[in-house]
C-alpha cells in the first residue's frame, strides 16, 4: 500500500516516466520468457499473423513460426486480434492445418 500512495504522490510526469521505464522492462522479460516458451513447443502448430499488426510486427511472426517449425499464415488487413477481426478466416485456416494433420 505505501508503494502504490508514493506512486500517486509523484507528479504526473514523473509517473509516466516511472511507468515507462518498467512497460519497457516488462517488455523485455516477456520477450525473454516467450522465446524459452516457443522453443518447448513439441505439437503441431499453426501461426496465424495479422498483416496490419501494429503491436507486433510480422518479423515477429515469422520468428515465432520458425521457432517451433510451424507454418505462418498472414492475413491481409487484419490487426493483432486476427482471430476476432476475421473469426470464418481464422476458422478455416485452423481447419485446413487440422485437416492436413489428419491425413
Amino acid at each position: 500500500m505505501r508503494f502504490k500512495q508514493r506512486l500517486v504522490d509523484l507528479p504526473l510526469v514523473d509517473r509516466d516516466r516511472f511507468f515507462d521505464a518498467h512497460l519497457d522492462y516488462f517488455l523485455a522479460l516477456d520477450a525473454i520468457f516467450l522465446r524459452q516458451l516457443l522453443e518447448r513447443v513439441r505439437v503441431p502448430a499453426l501461426v496465424i499473423w495479422g498483416a496490419r499488426d501494429t503491436a507486433l510486427p510480422i518479423a515477429d511472426g515469422i520468428n515465432y513460426a520458425r521457432r517451433i517449425g510451424a507454418p505462418l499464415r498472414v492475413l491481409a488487413d487484419t490487426g493483432n486480434l486476427a482471430i476476432a477481426e476475421r473469426p470464418a478466416e481464422c476458422a478455416r485456416l485452423i481447419d485446413a492445418f487440422v485437416a492436413g494433420l489428419e491425413t
